[in-house]
């Protein structure tokens, strides 16, 4: 039976919900998380869930983290990326007698730290890790420059809460669905995101389409500069059931990422049956938006007359990326991401 420990950094309801099918499967005994204060950004509060105990990073200095496993013996590590020192510790004392399992979200962009990272892996990396966990091919590169054979490294580490986000499905779906006339966005107010030419691109055709609406849901740097046009709605910070209201009967997400390592935002918004619109620098666009069938990409050196072209989608064409999204989100669920988290770890 596994005793499975997460080092982990900011807990989330996506994370959750992964973790609590881990605990359930048959072959698990124990999981464990222990993950840094909630950002003020996002302050999700973990629910309790039999089987996953939690533990907060800040009351657990190295020594006290280091008594913490020895008390758990566990079976497999599996670590949020290599900056936290505490975690390197342990992961490298652990990594004599478990699987130690790096997570990383990083695209190969050939930057001179990148290059250095790759050529000292060897030196530093693989004392504390044996195997890698990526959200999906655009992590692909790295991953094997870092060193890691390919039968241990698994795509997938990400996952949304499929089942809570196909509930808003089933209402979307059903054949007399009527969506209004919205844009969604949800992500931090980060210049990263795209948020401020986002709710630019809208006000600038906001005449022409007078009907739409864009709902934005979020908060950060950039909220004390939103745009405040009078069809554009700012929610602030949502939990998962507001969310789903916002969301319900609206008619397309947009996603106008500068940068963005995976976004498993635009997975739950498939999960959801809405029809996505997001740049390619999404990098969960790789494993969830197929254009022509359940959305577009977005250029986000033009957005607004991409914008244009999006809220110019028929409804009858609008349905039919609906039920791809669907389709297309429900194919990772966090039993999938069970099986291959345990498929890694016992992979020799």
């Amino acid at each position: 039976m596994h005793r499975i420990v997460f080092l982990h950094s900011e807990w989330s309801s996506y994370f959750g919900a992964c973790t609590a099918a881990l605990a359930a499967h048959p072959e698990v005994a124990s999981v464990h998380v222990i993950h840094w204060e909630p950002s003020a950004e996002a302050p999700f509060s973990p629910p309790e869930v039999a089987g996953v105990v939690h533990h907060r990073k800040s009351t657990l200095p190295r020594q006290a983290l280091e008594h913490l496993l020895e008390g758990i013996q566990p079976t497999a590590l599996v670590v949020s990326g290599w900056m936290e020192g505490d975690y390197l510790a342990v992961a490298r004392h652990w990594r004599k007698t478990a699987p130690v399992v790096l997570c990383m979200d990083n695209r190969w962009r050939g930057t001179v730290r990148q290059h250095i990272a790759a050529r000292t892996a060897p030196i530093h990396l693989h004392r504390s890790f044996d195997r890698i966990w990526i959200p999906g091919t655009p992590q692909l590169e790295f991953a094997e420059r870092l060193g890691f054979p390919q039968q241990r490294i698994a795509m997938g580490v990400y996952c949304a809460d499929a089942h809570v986000f196909s509930g808003v499905a089933a209402t979307r779906l059903n054949p007399d669905f009527l969506p209004q006339p919205r844009l969604v966005f949800i992500g931090r107010y980060a210049p990263e995101k795209g948020i401020a030419e986002l709710q630019d691109a809208f006000a600038s055709v906001a005449d022409a389409f007078p009907d739409w609406q864009l709902h934005c849901i979020g908060t950060g740097a950039l909220w004390a500069t939103r745009n405040q046009h009078s069809r554009t709605f700012h929610h602030g910070f949502l939990q998962q059931d507001a969310i789903h209201r916002v969301i319900r009967d609206a008619a397309v997400f947009v996603m106008p990422s500068v940068t963005e390592p995976w976004g498993v935002v635009l997975h739950e918004m498939a999960c959801a049956g809405l029809p996505l619109s997001a740049t390619p620098d999404v990098g969960a666009s790789a494993a969830f938006l197929e254009p022509g069938i359940n959305g577009t990409f977005l250029d986000r050196h033009n957005l607004a007359h991409e914008l244009a072209q999006v809220m110019q989608v028929s409804l009858t064409e609008r349905a039919a990326q609906g039920r791809a999204s669907h389709r297309i989100g429900m194919s990772y669920t966090p039993a999938l991401w069970t099986l291959r988290l345990l498929d890694l770890i016992q992979t020799p």
